[in-house]
């Protein structure tokens, strides 16, 4: 199990990459840290912030995907069918858009 530090601002978390769950996401992430973005607070999915990211890709399309993420989970959603970007949700939150 490999752990990160993520920092947000002045805060910062100990984050775990869920490597069995996704292992090609995870290790397209490990392969570019250190990984900085703009989090912004998410505009529909609710208490979540988002990080836009237009056409980066890692490399990966979607790997056990979900809409409802729970807080503390980071999505990653590949370009294509809209925007690539992350979502950090830190409370309740549901990860769609009019594509699915």
């Amino acid at each position: 199990m490999t752990h990160l530090t993520v920092h947000i601002g002045s805060l910062s978390f100990t984050a775990r990459l869920e490597s069995e769950r996704a292992p090609r996401t995870a290790a397209a992430f490990l392969a570019r840290l250190p990984f900085e973005g703009q989090l912004v607070q998410a505009r529909w999915s609710g208490e979540s912030g988002w990080v836009p990211l237009a056409e980066y890709d890692l490399g990966v399309e979607y790997e056990n995907a979900t809409s409802h993420p729970a807080p503390g989970q980071v999505l990653w959603h590949p370009p294509g069918l809209s925007e690539a970007e992350l979502l950090v949700p830190y409370g309740s939150t549901c990860f769609s858009s009019k594509v699915g």
